[in-house]
């Protein structure tokens, strides 16, 4: 069976924090299996709070709202506390004796066994390009924003360190992006935006970037892989990126939390690039968002990475990974280990997603027509959600507009959406 052996403090400290979101007692265990000294002891003070939640679940004494504030505590605390590990805590050869077992009862488990498939070098590979916008409003700065950059560009060149042909290039104007996008051509595969936005742009410089021109542009890039908007109600620009070719894009479908943005983007990069890149678009976002739901608490008066910045998110969980639907395998990427070729079009993951476009007249099936009336119904609730903000009157006009635009665009999904179930 194979195994996937941790290289290094950071990776072991990752493997933790997921199988702790997975489940807290085997994370502990683990915890104890690898400290020594006064640290084996901190650790039996969580194994003590753990059993204590278990047991006030099991006898009915706590409330769901108690529960999950209860648990987000623990995970919370239990995560500083690996962060904080040192090599200094660790038994001897800890870290580079460490391998873990595949889990089969744990199907969602980012630690895999190391992928085995021989992979064909790229006579003259370019190393792949991964961009990252940043853009700091002096008027309304974002708390997260350097936090997020700092950890992302770590993420980024661990998997670098790791043997990954990788360039990590931030900025922040518009003129350095379409500066990177003429020096890079056939090398960007990644790009990553952090900021306040919209469903119609992307504010850098202080100024609102259209999304109708970033997507043009970002369409002249042939291995253009991925796209993460992390701002405000970003999921209105997926359409324009789709349209130009864009494979997968993360986006967001209203107002979100600017702390919980940043935790999100950096769970779900550690998750990408650990591992030895193991992990695929698919694995890391499931996992980032199951940290969020996981560690969500009460809710708060918090600032938001919109435009306007006195609305609040609607929802618990924000973010959502689309795939372009003629890329049925994009979800699947993962970083490659071998560049790029920039000569010819070609696709820069391990596995060459093929086009399949979905015929309109074969039958749904149960598992499709179920998905589609999932998918009704949030659409449904959505839209019942901002005409409940818009009747409300307490939208500035701008953001009346805003909303009135964004119930256009949902009802236009929603027929769509009906039209397939008829």
């Amino acid at each position: 069976m194979n195994k996937t052996k941790i290289q290094d403090l950071d990776e072991l400290k990752l493997y933790l924090k997921n199988l702790l979101i997975e489940e807290s007692d085997d994370a502990l265990n683990e915890l104890g299996r690898i400290l020594k000294g006064r640290k084996a002891n901190d650790v039996i003070l969580f194994k003590s709070q753990s059993k204590n939640l278990k047991r006030e679940i099991q006898s009915g004494i706590i409330s769901d709202e108690r529960k999950r504030i209860v648990k987000s505590k623990l995970i919370i605390g239990l995560t500083g506390f690996i962060d904080d590990i040192k090599e200094s805590h660790l038994k001897d050869n800890a870290i580079f004796d460490f391998e873990i077992k595949p889990r089969d009862t744990r199907k969602d488990s980012p630690i895999i066994s190391t992928p085995t498939e021989s992979v064909t070098p790229i006579a003259n590979a370019q190393p792949l390009v991964a961009l990252l916008i940043f853009a700091e409003d002096m008027k309304d700065p974002l708390g997260n924003l350097k936090n997020e950059e700092k950890e992302i560009q770590k993420a980024l060149l661990h998997f670098k360190k790791d043997g990954g042909n990788i360039e990590v290039i931030t900025l922040s104007s518009v003129d350095e992006l379409f500066d990177y996008f003429t020096l890079y051509k056939g090398q960007i595969g990644l790009i990553h935006y952090g900021g306040h936005a919209s469903g119609s742009g992307l504010q850098i410089e202080g100024t609102q970037a259209q999304a109708t021109g970033l997507a043009g542009l970002m369409g002249t890039e042939p291995n253009l892989q991925f796209v993460f908007l992390n701002g405000c109600a970003t999921a209105g620009q997926v359409k324009l990126l789709q349209e130009n070719k864009v494979k997968t894009v993360l986006a967001t479908a209203v107002p979100v939390n600017d702390a919980k943005a940043s935790n999100f983007a950096i769970r779900f990069y550690q998750n990408l690039t650990y591992f030895g890149g193991s992990n695929t678009l698919q694995n890391a976002y499931e996992h980032a968002k199951a940290y969020i739901e996981t560690t969500a608490s009460t809710p708060v008066t918090v600032q938001t990475r919109g435009f306007v910045t006195d609305d609040e998110p609607l929802e618990t969980f924000n973010w959502a990974l689309y795939e372009h639907p003629n890329f049925s395998n994009s979800l699947n990427w993962k970083l490659p280990k071998i560049g790029v070729d920039k000569t010819k079009k070609v696709e820069i993951s391990m596995e060459t997603p093929t086009e399949l476009p979905k015929s309109n007249n074969e039958p749904l099936s149960a598992i499709e027509r179920k998905g589609l009336e999932d998918q009704k119904t949030k659409l449904e609730k959505r839209i019942g959600q901002y005409k409940t903000r818009i009747a409300s009157g307490g939208l500035s006009l701008d953001q009346e507009f805003a909303a009135q635009d964004k119930v256009e665009e949902l009802e236009k999904e929603l027929e769509v959406v009906k039209a397939k179930l008829a």
